[in-house]
């Protein structure tokens, strides 16, 4: 059986889609998945290749006339493997002349396919001192509610009122299990909200930092000579990459110790005031 990844049709005796006018893929459309989308074919069919070379067995390409774009999938059985190995190979060992606006796509097709698999390390998106503070709040009374009901069903059967249906030696390993287990609940919950109190003070630190860096971003910085110095047929991707590069290295200059994920928060929260026409 062989099928269009265009279409998705399913032929016996076909090479190739009479409506779509393209090779037909081997297997079952079912059970594929795209794993790699780009308009230049050099690049996929490198790609491809190298995948092909290391043992991806399932690994299929075609070229969607329609968008201009070439396809590699593959088994779902293989995405996640595959994937792993497609980043590494286009960080790591692909040489290939990109051109700046290839940067900047090659790169989004990368950070998209790393923020969908978990066990690929990622820098982390910044959280705030404000979020951690929500977070720790509602993990502290999530804690202490089941903790505290979990103590007053225990007390309920010791005092006769309720009873569990467990008796002599199992009675006293339940009762000894699920009392040690809301006890530390209880205890959890209050280290929760000691530390929720620390990140109280945290929130007005950071709060005062970011309001330093905003002024020094908006009232300090020469942004419009910057934007002068960059080439009027500029990709507004490439802009974007270029106008946050050069914020980010100035703030930094400027606020050493600062953490870089959290200049990218400042700086992205401020980028559409900062240039409302893009």
């Amino acid at each position: 059986m062989a099928w269009c990844p265009i279409c998705k049709a399913e032929y016996e005796n076909e090479t190739s889609c009479p409506d779509c006018m393209v090779d037909l893929m081997k297997g079952n459309p079912g059970d594929y998945t795209d794993i790699f989308t780009f308009k230049n074919e050099e690049v996929s069919l490198n790609i491809y290749n190298h995948l092909l070379d290391i043992g991806f067995e399932t690994v299929q390409y075609y070229y969607d006339a329609a968008s201009g774009l070439y396809h590699i999938i593959c088994e779902i059985s293989e995405e996640t493997d595959a994937k792993k190995q497609l980043i590494l190979f286009i960080k790591e060992d692909f040489k290939y002349d990109f051109s700046p606006l290839e940067k900047v796509e090659i790169s989004k097709i990368a950070d998209n396919i790393i923020s969908e698999e978990e066990d690929i390390d990622t820098p982390k998106t910044y959280i705030s001192a404000e979020e951690k503070y929500a977070n720790v709040n509602s993990s502290a009374a999530s804690l202490l509610i089941v903790g505290f009901i979990g103590l007053i069903v225990m007390v309920l059967d010791i005092t006769g009122i309720y009873r569990f249906p467990f008796s002599g030696a199992s009675r006293i390993l339940f009762l000894g299990t699920m009392g040690f287990l809301f006890v530390l609940f209880v205890i959890m919950g209050i280290l929760s909200f000691r530390n929720a109190k620390k990140l109280e003070k945290k929130i007005k630190e950071e709060d005062s930092l970011q309001e330093k860096i905003q002024t020094y971003i908006t009232d300090e910085l020469d942004l419009t000579s910057f934007d002068e110095s960059l080439n009027d047929n500029t990709a507004p991707e490439e802009k974007y990459l270029e106008r946050t590069e050069y914020i980010q290295s100035k703030v930094k200059e400027s606020f050493p110790d600062t953490d870089d994920s959290f200049i990218e928060y400042i700086i992205e929260g401020l980028y559409d005031t900062l240039y409302p026409n893009n």
